[in-house]
């Protein structure tokens, strides 16, 4: 009996489950008296749903769409529908190429979707053909060869006349077509034009010979069309493509193509340019020898105007004035470039007048008492010729001239001059008197020098012939002014020596001794080392004495190189030096491996440099090791100080001397303790102001210099970056640290905003009903000036008029582009001339309206108001009383309303205490 309690094994208590998975499901059923009865059901999973290709036909040709697609679903539970991916529901039939998706739905809605079933077409027949056009015009061998790139083999070929080959040949120049059928049945159709090659044809530029005769000919061809390349045979047995360095004469070349096509170019002549003649014209004789007064006159004629002129003594004249004797050839080159050389002028030149003088003198007795004549000889020049002595005399034998200075002028008949000056009668001859010169020779060697000496004599004076008479018996005699006495052994000698007038004059005696033989020695106290290693201190201080003095001196260091010639050596560094002493006869001695000695280890300094970090800091450091030598060492800088490390050092150049104990030496100079190029600052900084008020547009752009990059930037405000910008008003700063830490505060950068934009006062002349005699003047405040107005009207002045009564918009922009909008009402003059319409609290919506608006009071209590609306005649014409439940906005009908303007006024009383202006539309 009902109701029936039902209790399934899924734990649901309704008559009905679903949404079951596969399974057996019990069910007790529980009537109002507590009978029950128990039941199952089964729940089958049907087979899954699958679908295969049973039909997979692509299209027959590559372009074509007859390709087909057939399906085999089975499984899930029929029957089933098919969506493909092109739009169909069935088998795919006229399908082109591509990859097809399909979903089938069996009719429980279980799916199964086959993706990627690809359609692939053959490739397409596609053909290379290999062209070969006419070698020449009309020759009619061009080629076609089609050779298949893809298609299913084998192919066959229609041509438009009938031939079925791939190769056609013999071909004249034009347009064949070729339909190529694969073994598909897929066809391709060509068009093949086959051209020709231009005839050959050439540009042809003759340039004759610069100058007569001459072989500098060209010929330039400039071939075109034919079939490149090109060969040539010229007339004259060259095969270039230009002639070269040719004569005049009449020129023929055949050019030849890679195809055997020919152009013959006939007869192309070269011409030549008429030569140069160059003739002489006079001829300026010269005056006398030496005098640059003659001339020479030419003609040139022929060639190519104008000339160069050079003659071969560089002047660049056609005519030669002021010139000396001598040989002048002109060369003349003309516009061409062409040169050609006259015929060698000769200019003669008078032979030199010369004078020569001579003095005859005769000596009496032994004093040379003087009887003087003075003669003078005349050469060259161009007589007969004029004689003149300084004493008056015209002849050229001057007798028994006294002691004293004499010249004489000759001038010949062309009056040409030479004169002798400073011709001396001497005072009388002094006593003759002898000279001995003393020189040895030996014959033994250095260390035992035998041998001999000879004496030479010197005639001071006297006459020849003179007669010599020496003190060990030998005599003789000589016209000269001396005599020698050789291969003398150790004696006293003298000579007696007597001139043709007997003149006796006697030399004191001579006394003749050999030297000793030569000796050098060197020993240690003549030995100085070097007392620093790679020193320079050291010498060496020889003992020489016997043979010839002077001597000459060779030292040589170890590689055989010459360090010194003086006795003394000194200031050489350690190593085995050679000495070399050679005397006035030639001896040598040497001294060989003479050794200078030196410390073992040498004085070495090493430096360790710590620079600056920060421009302008005194934190620099320069720590010394000294190696070698001989310790202690000590310290010598220039700064104060005196140890091995120098610290709070600033920028610089240092200089140090480092000494041991044995005085040695090692200086450095220009230690240098770098710092950055330039100190960490602020190179530029850009501030962009806050344009209106109220808003965080703000910006400080800097830019750093200096200091060692890249940088860290710490603003004030906690921004991170290098330029900061979206700033509100406030002081900002920045501190900056370089890669080395070093520090820069920027100084306080202020951000101010400008005054709100605002109104501060309106001016108001209402407007009479119709008229457009209203006028509105506002005045602006704050923001940055100058402002610009944009009004609703187009007016842009702050003082519009001939306005009409309404709602005007003003946009208000200052310097900045910060915008004020107001709107302001023009009120009217009623036609009753009673008063203008008050601006009140009202706010009407929408405005115009048709058949409802809604009024807002601005939070005035509707309740002990009224609402009224008037028309422009200032009749009221409707009035409203809200309810005690009404509130803002309030909603009022205007039904009845005929269109146009109205004044809707709010009324306390008798008080109007708010206005608005309201417009009826139908």
């Amino acid at each position: 009996m009902e109701p029936y309690g039902y209790e399934w094994s899924t734990g649901s208590n309704l008559p009905q489950i679903e949404n079951l998975g596969p399974g057996i499901y019990d069910l007790t059923i529980t009537d109002l008296h507590g009978c029950t009865v128990e039941t199952s059901g089964l729940v089958e999973n049907p087979p899954a749903l699958q679908v295969q290709v049973s039909l997979l036909l692509p299209p027959s040709c590559f372009g074509m769409a007859n390709g087909q697609i057939g399906l085999n679903a089975f499984g899930g539970t029929p029957p089933y529908t098919f969506a493909w991916s092109s739009g169909d529901t069935g088998p795919l039939v006229a399908l082109p190429d591509g990859v097809y998706d399909v979903t089938a739905t069996d009719s429980k809605g279980c799916i199964f979707v086959l993706s990627g079933i690809a359609l692939v077409a053959p490739n397409p027949v596609s053909v290379f053909n290999f062209i070969t056009p006419e070698s020449c015009l009309g020759k009619e061998d061009g080629q076609i060869q089609l050779v298949p790139q893809s298609g299913q083999l084998p192919f066959s070929y229609e041509w438009e006349d009938g031939s079925t080959g791939a190769v056609r040949q013999n071909l004249a120049s034009g347009e064949y077509s070729c339909t190529i059928t694969d073994a598909n049945g897929c066809e391709r159709v060509l068009v093949i034009q086959v051209g020709y090659n231009q005839p050959i044809s050439a540009n042809v530029t003759p340039l004759g010979p610069n100058c007569a005769n001459g072989a500098n000919g060209k010929i330039f061809l400039t071939p075109m069309g034919g079939a490149p390349f090109y060969s040539y045979q010229w007339n004259s047995g060259q095969t270039t493509k230009d002639l070269l360095n040719v004569p005049a004469g009449s020129y023929v070349s055949t050019i030849t193509d890679m195809n055997g096509c020919k152009l013959i170019i006939d007869t192309i002549e070269l011409l030549n340019p008429p030569p140069i003649v160059i003739e002489l014209l006079a001829l300026d004789s010269i005056s006398c020898f030496g005098v640059e007064d003659g001339g020479i006159d030419m003609g040139v004629s022929g060639g190519v105007p104008p000339y160069l002129y050079t003659w071969n003594t560089q002047e660049t004249s056609e005519d030669l004035d002021q010139i000396g004797g001598g040989i002048y050839v002109l060369t003349v080159e003309d516009s061409l470039s062409c040169a050609f050389s006259g015929v060698p002028v000769v200019l003669p030149e008078p032979s030199l007048l010369v004078l020569e003088a001579e003095a005859i003198d005769v000596n009496i007795n032994c004093q040379s008492n003087s009887l003087d004549t003075l003669f003078v000889q005349i050469m060259g020049g161009s007589a007969p010729y004029h004689i003149l002595w300084n004493n008056g005399q015209q002849d050229p034998f001057v007798l028994g001239s006294p002691p004293g200075d004499y010249s004489v002028t000759v001038t010949d008949a062309q009056g040409c001059v030479d004169s002798l000056t400073s011709l001396k009668v001497p005072e009388p001859v002094p006593y003759m008197t002898l000279t001995v010169n003393t020189d040895f020779s030996f014959s033994g060697d250095c260390q035992d020098p035998g041998g001999s000496a000879s004496l030479k004599v010197i005639i001071h004076g006297g006459q020849a012939t003179f007669q010599y008479n020496w003190s060990v018996g030998i005599q003789g005699s000589t016209n000269l002014q001396n005599f020698s006495l050789n291969n003398l052994l150790e004696d006293t000698y003298s000579v007696t020596v007597t001139d043709a007038t007997g003149c006796v004059a006697t030399t004191n005696p001579v006394v003749v001794n050999f030297p000793n033989p030569l000796n050098a020695v060197v020993t240690g106290s003549s030995i100085g080392d070097v007392y620093c290693k790679f020193g320079n201190d050291g010498f060496i201080h020889p003992i020489v004495n016997g043979g010839a003095p002077p001597y000459q001196f060779v030292w040589m260091n170890e590689n055989g190189e010459t360090v010194g010639i003086s006795q003394n050596l000194d200031s050489i560094p350690a190593g085995s030096y050679t000495l070399q002493v050679v005397d006035q006869n030639e001896c040598l001695i040497t001294i060989a491996d003479i050794e200078i000695t030196e410390p073992q280890n040498a004085l070495e300094v090493s430096l360790d440099v710590d620079h600056l970090v920060c421009y302008g800091d005194n934190q620099g450091a320069i720590t010394v090791f000294p190696t070698g030598g001989s310790p202690l060492y000590s310290y010598s800088w220039s700064i104060p100080g005196n140890g091995s490390f120098q610290d709070e050092l600033p920028a610089g150049f240092y200089f140090l001397t480092v000494e041991d104990s044995e005085g040695c030496l090692v200086s450095i100079d220009s230690i240098e303790v770098i710092q950055p190029d330039l100190p960490l600052a602020l190179d530029e900084v850009e501030i962009s102001p806050i344009l209106c008020n109220g808003e965080k547009t703000g910006a400080i752009n800097i830019e750093m210099g200096g200091g060692t990059e890249p940088y860290d930037y710490i603003w004030s405000n906690g921004k991170l970056t290098e330029d900061i910008s979206g700033l509100a008003p406030g002081s900002y700063k920045c501190t900056v640290v370089d890669a080395n830490g070093c520090q820069f505060v920027t100084q306080l950068f202020s951000l101010s905003e400008p005054d709100d934009l605002q109104l501060a006062e309106v001016e108001v002349d209402s407007a009479t009903i119709g008229l457009a005699d209203g006028s509105l003047s506002v005045l602006i405040e704050g923001g940055v000036m100058p402002y610009s107005y944009a009004w609703s009207n187009g007016d842009t002045s702050s003082m519009p008029d001939s306005l009409f009564s309404d709602n005007y918009f003003l946009t208000v922009t200052d310097a900045n582009g910060c915008v004020l909008e107001l709107q302001i009402f023009l009120p009217f003059l009623l036609l009753d001339g009673t008063k203008d319409i008050l601006p009140g609290s009202l706010r009407i919506y929408p405005n115009p309206a048709k058949d409802i608006i809604w009024v807002e009071t601005g939070g005035i209590d509707l309740r002990e108001h009224s609402i009224e609306v008037w028309d422009l005649l200032g009749q009221s014409v409707r009035t409203f009383q809200p309810a005690d439940e009404d509130t803002s906005p309030l909603s009022l009908s205007l039904g009845g309303l005929p269109p146009g303007m109205y004044i809707i006024r709010l009324r306390s009383g008798t008080d109007v205490i708010g206005e608005g202006v309201l417009v009826v539309h139908q």
